[in-house]
């Protein structure tokens, strides 16, 4: 059998596992209570939109899409490139 120090350090240890639990377990929880509150406001955003938010801007998007469009065409550079690495 095991002497008394040894039952000490076992209820020591023991009891510093519960206590890391019982943290771990608090920590889920008010995650969770975090998350479940965001999806919360979320929807909330989503329900009350109005009706100028939820109005599509057809004409903006298709201006904006040429225009992003356009600078993304291929442009050769003219100027030298630079030095190669490791040459």
């Amino acid at each position: 059998m095991g002497t008394p120090s040894q039952a000490l350090d076992y209820d020591t240890d023991m009891q510093t596992i519960r206590d890391y639990v019982q943290s771990v377990v608090e920590t889920q929880a008010k995650l969770a209570t975090s998350y479940t509150s965001a999806l919360d406001n979320f929807q909330t955003t989503v329900l009350t939109a109005s009706p100028a938010d939820a109005k599509p801007d057809v004409l903006g998007a298709i201006l904006k899409s040429s225009s992003q469009s356009r600078n993304l065409r291929y442009r050769p550079s003219r100027t030298r490139p630079g030095p190669i690495l490791g040459r």
